[in-house]
C-alpha cells in the first residue's frame, strides 16, 4: 500500500512540475517569432533592355496574331494595359518596352509574435520603365524580330536568343523545340468546312479551333491558345564588377503597381495555316520547354502533306 501511495504521489508531482514550467513559459511568450523578409540595397542593375510582353511565333509558311492584356489593382488604384495587332503576320513579332531593371538583395529577420512561415528568396528581381540613354526607342508592338519560316516537311523557325533594335538588347529568350512533340493534329479542307483530327494527346491543351477567313473567304485553319506568363533571362551587371543572367518574368517582376492585392495577366496567340500550304498532318511543340527563359507558346513542324 505505500509503494502504491508513493507511486502516486510520484505522478501527480511530476505533471504539477510539468505544468509549472509550461505556464510562465506561456505567459513570457518565449519560443513565439516568425521570419519577415526584407529588402536591402541596390547590387546590381541591367541597363536599358527591350523586354518582352509576348513573342508571337508563326507556323512554317503560316502566320500568328498576338494580343496582351494587365490588369491590377491595389489599394490605392488600378492600372490597366495591354497591347497588340489585329493583323496575323508572318513572322515572329514581340511587343515589347524598354526597361532597365534592378536587383535588390534580401534579408530574413526573426519578428517576436505569431506569424505564417516564410521563405525568403535572396534577391529581388524589379523591372522598372526607363529609357534614359536610350535613343529613338521606348517600346515597339508587333515588331518583327526574326524572319518566318517557309512552307514544307521538316521546316523549324530559327529564334535567336537575343535581339536588337537601334543597337539596344533584349533580355534573353528561349523559343527551341524540345525533343518529343508534346502533341500531333492534321487538317484539310472539305465541301462546307474543315476537317480537323488529333490523336488524344492534342485534347490535354487550351485551346480553340476552327476556320480562319480573310475578306469574307474561307483561308484556312486556325489555333488559338492562352498564356498567363512569359519568361525570360535578365543580365545583371553587380556592383563587384561581375555579370550574371538571372530568370525574369512578366508579370511577376513588374514593379509599377506597387503592393497589387490582384494582378492578372493573359496572352492569347492564334496561329493561322493556308489551305494553300498548310494542309496536313503537324508536330507541336511547347516554345523552350523546361527552360527558365521559355517564351511559352506553341512551336509547328509539318510531317506530311495531304494526299
Amino acid at each position: 500500500m505505500g509503494s502504491e501511495v508513493r507511486r502516486r504521489l510520484g505522478i501527480v508531482m511530476a505533471v504539477g512540475i510539468a505544468c509549472g514550467i509550461a505556464i510562465p513559459l506561456g505567459v513570457l511568450g518565449v519560443g513565439v517569432t516568425h521570419t519577415e523578409c526584407s529588402s536591402g540595397p541596390i547590387i546590381g542593375w541591367s541597363g536599358p533592355l527591350l523586354t518582352p510582353w509576348d513573342v508571337a511565333l508563326a507556323p512554317p509558311g503560316g502566320y500568328v496574331n498576338s494580343s496582351y492584356e494587365l490588369a491590377s489593382v491595389s489599394s490605392n488604384f488600378s492600372v490597366q494595359t495591354g497591347g497588340g495587332s489585329t493583323i496575323p503576320k508572318h513572322a515572329t513579332t514581340s511587343d515589347f518596352e524598354v526597361d532597365n531593371w534592378t536587383m535588390n538583395s534580401e534579408s530574413s529577420n526573426q519578428i517576436s509574435g505569431w506569424g505564417a512561415a516564410v521563405s525568403c528568396p535572396p534577391y529581388i528581381l524589379k523591372a522598372g520603365y526607363d529609357t534614359s540613354g536610350v535613343t529613338g526607342i521606348s517600346g515597339c508592338g508587333g515588331c518583327q524580330i526574326a524572319p518566318p519560316a517557309p512552307e514544307g516537311i521538316g521546316q523549324r523557325l530559327l529564334v535567336p536568343e537575343q535581339f536588337y533594335f537601334n543597337s539596344t538588347p533584349s533580355t534573353v529568350i528561349n523559343a527551341s523545340y524540345n525533343a518529343a512533340p508534346i502533341a500531333t493534329f492534321s487538317f484539310h479542307q472539305v465541301p462546307g468546312g474543315i476537317q480537323f483530327s488529333s490523336p488524344g494527346n492534342f485534347s490535354d491543351l487550351p485551346f480553340t479551333d476552327g476556320p480562319f477567313y480573310e475578306f469574307g473567304q474561307l483561308y484556312g485553319f486556325e489555333l488559338t491558345t492562352a498564356l498567363s506568363t512569359i519568361q525570360f533571362g535578365v543580365p545583371i551587371h553587380f556592383t563587384n564588377g561581375t555579370s550574371e543572367t538571372v530568370p525574369g518574368a512578366i508579370p511577376t517582376d513588374l514593379t509599377r503597381v506597387q503592393s497589387p492585392e490582384s494582378i492578372s495577366f493573359s496572352i492569347r496567340m492564334t496561329y493561322v495555316f493556308p489551305f494553300a500550304t498548310a494542309e496536313g498532318t503537324w508536330n507541336v511543340y511547347t516554345a523552350g520547354a523546361g527552360s527558365p527563359y521559355s517564351i511559352g507558346g506553341l512551336l509547328f513542324e509539318q510531317t506530311a502533306t495531304q494526299p
